[in-house]
């Protein structure tokens, strides 16, 4: 599959948490319907439930082995197609590329954006969606984190073992995604 050119949007020098959110939203709109998070919803039979909510994770997780932070003052959002092609990517790029995958599939979900230390640096988002009135949390980066310590102690590592699961955080904001 070919990588297109504009794969990988710049968005907002020096922006806010808020004007990020905006960014991912707008982005995972506008790749839900693409071509190819629609040619894994189809290749991989998704629907709208948890065996589905289960394998995008795993999908987004495998195509993404490395974390790979963007400068302070530039956010770029990386879309499905360039994950693939660079194998790393960020907090921002998971959420975006999971919410693409939820909007096409209907799945009710919101990005919370969390701070592990003070209100105003919310530094960190991530997914949680809402499937038949349960919450389950979409972090690729804590499984990354757990995969890397596992890796350390030689130990074997699922995916899944980090899947409804995050880091401790003090602060939280929640931005509902309309479907």
């Amino acid at each position: 599959m070919k990588i297109p050119p504009n794969s990988r949007t710049n968005r907002g020098r020096n922006a806010n948490q808020l004007d990020v959110c905006e960014f991912i939203e707008q982005d995972a709109r506008k790749n839900a319907y693409g071509q190819t998070v629609q040619y894994f919803i189809h290749k991989y039979k998704l629907k709208p439930d948890l065996d589905s909510l289960k394998r995008i994770y795993r999908t987004i997780y495998r195509a993404s082995p490395t974390f790979a932070p963007d400068s302070k003052h530039l956010q770029t959002i990386r879309s499905f197609d360039r994950l693939l092609k660079d194998r790393k990517g960020n907090c921002v790029d998971f959420t975006a590329v999971i919410s693409s995958f939820l909007i096409a599939l209907g799945i009710p979900h919101l990005y919370r954006m969390v701070s592990f230390d003070e209100p105003e640096d919310m530094n960190h988002i991530f997914i949680v969606a809402f499937i038949d009135g349960d919450k389950y949390i979409l972090d690729v980066n804590t499984g990354l984190a757990l995969m890397g310590k596992a890796l350390q102690n030689n130990k074997v590592f699922s995916i899944l073992q980090s899947f409804g699961i995050t880091k401790p955080y003090k602060y939280k904001y929640d931005k509902f995604i309309r479907l």
